[in-house]
């Protein structure tokens, strides 16, 4: 279960670092990261690429992309579903909840996946890459991915309870195994003993036979 979990997570890593290298960071120096955003081509592409995210990887619940700026960090995009309706921040729009994490791979430039963070939509899983500048390497942009705690705990379980399952029918198979190897010895011994006591009876028959 716990190597499961991790695996998950190293996966999921590097998805994130993958669709983050897939955004072209000239789009991203062509957003002011205000409503003026909302009719720029490159926005507009960027919400193609987020929303073609969204659809391919269903457990990733929520999807957006963040600037920071005079230390806070803001919306370039949102892309969020919650309870079945689309409740999309705009551009330029503040994250209210702005986790320690976040901020670091701001500052760092690595990418990131820890949990469960909590806030008023729910518990999650929250993964973080760098989109940065091909030749300063300075993180222009960071993509975020929020999975649902109870999505990602299913999973989990899922995986421990088939664990579980494999291990319970492996000690059943050495079990009977074993059952049946104890059964054969005692017949064995049994067939043994039988064959003894038939000689010993024979010989007695010729011992009363010379007589």
């Amino acid at each position: 279960g716990e190597s499961f979990a991790r695996q998950e997570r190293k996966y999921i890593l590097e998805d994130i670092r993958d669709l983050a290298a897939a955004i072209n960071p000239e789009r991203i120096k062509g957003l002011k990261g205000s409503s003026d955003d909302l009719a720029n081509p490159d926005y507009l592409r960027i919400k193609e690429q987020i929303n073609l995210i969204r659809s391919a990887s269903p457990i990733y619940h929520h999807v957006y992309l963040l600037g920071s700026r005079l230390g806070k960090v803001f919306f370039f995009f949102d892309f969020t579903h919650i309870n079945g309706n689309a409740d999309a921040a705009f551009p330029g729009e503040l994250l209210k909840e702005s986790p320690k994490e976040l901020n670091a791979v701001f500052s760092t430039g690595e990418a990131f996946i820890g949990g469960p963070f909590i806030n008023k939509w729910g518990i999650w899983l929250n993964s973080y890459a760098p989109v940065k500048d091909l030749t300063t390497r300075e993180t222009l942009a960071v993509l975020g991915v929020d999975i649902d705690w109870a999505v990602w705990s299913r999973r989990i379980f899922k995986e421990r309870f088939k664990g579980i399952t494999i291990s319970g029918i492996v000690w059943i198979i050495l079990t009977g195994s074993f059952i049946v190897f104890q059964i054969n010895s005692v017949v064995w011994q049994r067939s043994t003993f039988s064959e003894k006591i038939l000689s010993l009876v024979v010989q007695s028959i010729g011992d009363g036979v010379i007589i």
